[in-house]
């Protein structure tokens, strides 16, 4: 009982120390409640409890001095029962709670405690509704994630029922999601970039309304699909053309019959009526009609509808159907048979005139009828209101076209249809319209083109697919295509022109159906092809006729598609039964305009002009791209008629195949020949091969021969210069390793580099430079040149620092961490430029636009290479003009007349070897980049020097290297040692002890300031 009062007291003691601050004792005597807080959110931690005596200091009583080890071992069990994890609690310390353990004597209850935080497994957060949170506050339970507590504290599930107001009632509306809710966009909203609901429109619902024959139409909020103009919604939904048969009740007028016009219909008299002024057709009678009978031997007589010719009174129908007079008799012989001359009537026909479709109903035989079609009553000032009139004879005469506007002030006409409001009920007429206007003018003025494209920009934006519309489009843009260049070079839009018919004939392939229209100097086709005709290659052909003094010739122009198109489709559209392909011919060229900051890229050029029509074919599908197509499965182009012509000072003509590659918003690009080359150029026949689908033509170059012959003598300099200084350098790079005594020297660790870095160079440049007609090829090689160009340039720096530190600071001994460092900087660096460049210099410019591989002139030319080029050729230079100086200041230390001029002599070799080391020749380079007449002098210079710099280095560093010629020397005695070593001793004895007048001489100057070492 003694030990066990000595461990409590011992237990609450260590307590107490530990935790002074902390832990709190509390004492009550035997029949008094004992009571334990804790604030602030904490809770009770019991460490120690007894009910007993273990001090007589405490509540004195009976025995409580004669008895100190009184322990009751349950004592804690019970006060941890009622208090532990409490904020709060009381307990009694009496014999009924905790039990006597020592009778008669009078007992006390001690409690040690700490108060602590409350942890989350305290609390006992239910584990579905309530998660427990540590804030500031301390540690509680709050509502989890799409719960909330009620009023009567439980945490139940959000619902809708519980969380009015949380949606905005106006676009949005309110899901269960058990638990919690979502608020999701009403009927006719979408949620937008901003998580706000905004209404549906067409605009922002692109992808809507794309089918065959629909429209988009804004409901405020919402959508509508919409049947186009001419199209109606069937019985399943879909909107088809509408034809006569599908469109009974139309056309049903007195005197109406309908005519289909794919798409729509036409309302049009049947034959023996005419559309009065009211727009009503009526019965022909002779009295509403200019009849065609013999005013003297035939009168008219009504048929109700229609009328007749009868002979008049007197005369009488011979069996030629002729009224003759009734004492007249035919013989056999004189009558005569009706003739392809002498028909009686012409066919009702449809005619397109610069993009307005007419309509002429059935005429007899001598008869002027109008056309169907009548000009706009808000511009009109004819009265007839029929935009032509056309008369029948043995055949159908050509129309007679309506001044149905002032042509006089045609500017006028042109702002009153910009201030029309074109609708899509009106866009069939004001299209009509805008083309009958511009067909009449005269004489095309800058101001009245730009309105004319204002315009027909205005027209194709309403996204029309109607027929009517689109022949407005392309027989205005043919009208455009006449207009001379002068005024298409001054007006504004013009580069725009083509985009926008291509944008009108994408509208057009919404119709589902085939299109064509053909004007002078353009085709247009807007086609079906079923997917199966796409298996194999498919032709699209365009024919044309060329007259000649002698005959007509027919000529054609066309675009062979593979088969390798359909997988491209098939990717994007699995399930299409038919591909919708737009094929344009353009006779004329003149509307393509070129970007004004494309500059030629090539030399000797006198002319260069597009010798073919362009001929263009587009699959019209949302996101599906025709290009990088294999080389064995291209799109083949044939050509015929090509155009040569050359210029006064031309002698050399070169034909190319080029697309049009647009490179502005306005429309404006340049002619590229990316993925495209040349299978054939026979006589005015060009065959094209190209990766890709667009608008193709020939470019034919003329060339001045003289220039042409310049450059490849500069070429072949080149070459043969290059070729020498492989050589040079490999042997540079032999001696340099194979001879010990000058390879353990850091001055032939840098030359070693110099020389490692311009072999690179030569080698890339021979092999790699030519490769232009492999794109991914040539985009590696660039790299590879750009990276041993630039790291041929930085070991030149490093080799002038080197020179610096040895002739100004007086440097004898190896510099410090020069080799380590010059790595980084001349072959490291380099090399994380190369990658950059890599990826910076896009792969579609390494194409055959150009006859080299390298950077093209851009930024990444001028920033990435030329900069930092010029950067190091200026330190380069700043360090020889000292070095120089530094020599050739340097006072002559000998008087011999000989030994003077053989010391100058070397001076000379030694600052001409520092030019080559430090690539002074690059001042060439950079002066040969300005256009005077000196510039061909310091091309051929740079090139030379350039081109023989590792053989120069070659003669300098190893061939008129004193100490070079030593090593080689002490390698030709070691072999003669092998034959006899006392011949071998003594030779090499002479050579290192005895050193030419000349040799000595070299080896002074090198030796300047002192320094015994050869630069």
């Amino acid at each position: 009982m003694e030990s066990r009062a000595f461990w409590f007291m011992l237990i609450n003691s260590i307590v107490i120390c530990l935790g002074e601050e902390e832990t709190v004792t509390i004492r009550r005597c035997e029949s008094d409640l004992l009571s334990l807080n804790c604030s602030n959110h904490n809770t009770i931690n019991v460490i120690s409890a007894n009910y007993g005596r273990t001090s007589s200091l405490y509540c004195p009583g009976p025995n409580s001095e004669t008895r100190m080890n009184c322990i009751q071992d349950t004592s804690l069990q019970t006060v941890m029962k009622a208090c532990q994890g409490e904020a709060n609690c009381s307990i009694e310390a009496s014999n009924s709670v905790f039990k006597d353990p020592c009778h008669g004597v009078y007992k006390y209850l001690e409690v040690n405690f700490t108060c602590e935080g409350v942890s989350c497994n305290s609390l006992n957060c239910d584990e579905t509704t309530e998660v427990c949170v540590n804030g500031s506050t301390g540690v509680y339970c709050e509502c989890a994630e799409n719960y909330v507590r009620n009023e009567i504290g439980i945490c139940e599930a959000i619902s809708c029922l519980n969380s009015v107001g949380s949606c905005n009632e106006t676009w949005e509306r309110c899901e269960d999601n058990n638990p919690g809710i979502s608020c999701v966009c009403s009927e006719n909203y979408f949620r937008d970039s901003t998580g706000e609901c905004a209404a549906i429109t067409c605009s922002n619902s692109a992808d809507s309304c794309n089918r065959t024959g629909e429209r988009c139409a804004d409901k405020s909020p919402g959508i509508s699909c919409v049947c186009d103009d001419n199209f109606l919604r069937n019985s399943s939904g879909v909107c088809t053309a509408i034809t006569c048969s599908n469109s009974a009740e139309s056309c049903k007028g007195t005197g109406e019959r309908c005519l289909d016009k794919s798409p729509g219909i036409s309302c049009m008299c049947q034959d023996n009526y005419f559309r009065n002024s009211s727009g009503v057709c009526t019965n022909i009678t002779c009295l509403n009609t200019d009849h065609m009978c013999d005013p003297i031997t035939q009168m008219c007589e009504d048929l109700n509808p229609g009328t007749r010719c009868v002979c008049a009174e007197g005369y009488t129908k011979s069996i030629d159907d002729y009224c003759r007079p009734s004492s007249t008799e035919m013989t056999g012989d004189e009558i005569t048979t009706e003739t392809p001359g002498n028909k009686t009537e012409c066919p009702s026909e449809v005619i397109t005139i610069g993009g307005i479709s007419l309509s002429f109903p059935l005429a007899k035989t001598g008869k002027e009828v109008n056309s169907v079609e009548t000009c706009n009553v808000q511009l009109s000032q004819n009265q007839t209101l029929s935009i032509a009139t056309r008369l029948c004879g043995d055949v159908w005469q050509e129309p007679i076209l309506q001044n149905c506007f002032d042509v006089e002030k045609p500017e006028k006409q042109l702002d009153i249809l910009l201030q029309l409001r074109i609708t899509d009920a009106n866009v069939g007429e004001l299209s009509r319209s805008f083309a009958l206007l511009t067909y009449q003018i005269g004489d095309i003025t800058v101001q009245i083109l730009e309105l004319i494209i204002k315009y027909l920009a205005k027209i194709v934006s309403l996204g029309s697919s109607s027929f009517e519309v689109t022949d407005a489009v392309v027989g205005i843009v043919s009208i455009i295509m006449q207009v001379k260049e002068e005024i298409l070079d001054q007006a504004e839009g013009v580069p725009s022109v083509i985009p926008l018919m291509e944008e009108q004939i994408s509208n057009v392939h919404r119709n589902g159906q085939n299109y064509s229209q053909t004007q002078p100097d353009l085709d247009v086709s807007a086609l079906q092809v079923p997917k199966f005709a796409l298996e194999d290659d498919t032709t699209f052909i365009s024919t044309y006729t060329t007259e000649t003094a002698d005959e007509e010739l027919v000529q054609e122009t066309s675009i062979t598609v593979p088969s390798s198109v359909l997988p491209l489709v098939e990717k994007v559209y699995p399930n299409t039964s038919t591909v919708p392909v737009s094929f344009v011919t353009y006779q004329d060229p003149r509307l393509f305009r070129m970007d004004k900051n494309q500059v030629l890229d090539a030399q000797n050029v006198t002319d260069e002009y597009i010798g073919s029509y362009v001929i263009s074919l587009t699959v019209e599908l949302p996101n599906v791209t025709i290009s990088k197509l294999p080389q064995n499965s291209p799109v083949i182009i044939r050509f015929s008629d090509v155009m040569l012509r050359k210029r006064e000072n031309a002698t050399r003509l070169e034909i190319l195949c080029v697309y049009w590659k647009r490179t502005l918003e306005s429309g404006e690009g340049e002619w590229s020949q990316s993925g495209c080359r040349s299978l054939s150029t026979g006589f005015e026949n060009v065959t094209c091969s190209c990766d890709h689908l667009t608008s193709f033509a020939v470019l034919v170059r003329t060339y001045d021969e003289e220039g042409s012959d310049f450059h490849l003598a500069l070429q072949l300099i080149t070459v043969i210069g290059c070729i020498i200084s492989v050589i040079g350098l490999s042997l540079s790079l032999i001696c340099m390793i194979f001879l010990r005594t000058v390879r353990v020297k850091q001055q032939t660790h840098v030359h070693f580099n110099v020389c490692l870095a311009l072999l690179g160079l030569y080698l890339s440049f021979l092999f790699g430079i030519g490769q232009a007609d492999q794109p991914e090829m040539c985009r590696r090689m660039t790299s590879v040149i750009y990276f041993f160009c630039l790291s041929s340039m930085a070991w030149m720096s490093v080799e002038a620092f080197y020179i610096y530190k040895l002739i100004w600071k007086c440097k004898q001994h190896n510099i410090k961490h020069l080799i380590p460092v010059g790595i980084v900087f001349a072959w490291v660096m380099p090399g994380i430029a190369a990658v950059v460049i890599y990826f910076l210099d896009d792969t579609h410019d390494y194409d055959t636009e150009r006859d080299y591989c390298f950077l093209h002139p851009g930024h990444v030319l001028l920033y990435g290479f030329l900069l930092e080029l010029f950067i190091l050729f200026l330190y380069n230079s700043i360090v020889f003009v000292l070095v120089s100086y530094r020599i050739s200041c340097r006072k002559i230390t000998v008087w011999n007349k000989e030994d003077r001029r053989q010391e100058l002599s070397i001076r000379l070799k030694s600052t001409l070897l520092f030019w080559l080391l430090l690539g002074i020749s690059w001042i060439f380079g950079f002066l040969a980049t300005f256009e005077y007449p000196a510039s061909i002098v310091f091309q051929i210079i740079f090139c030379a020097l350039l081109s023989l710099q590792g053989f120069l280095m070659f003669y300098m560093l190893i061939v008129q290297n004193p100490e070079m010629k030593n090593s080689l020397s002490s390698v030709s005695t070691l072999r003669i040692q092998s034959t006899s070593l006392q011949l071998g001793t003594r030779s090499s004895a002479a050579i290192y002890t005895k050193k030419p007048p000349q040799q000595e001489l070299a080896s002074s100057v090198d030796q300047i300031n002192d320094h015994k070492t050869y630069v």
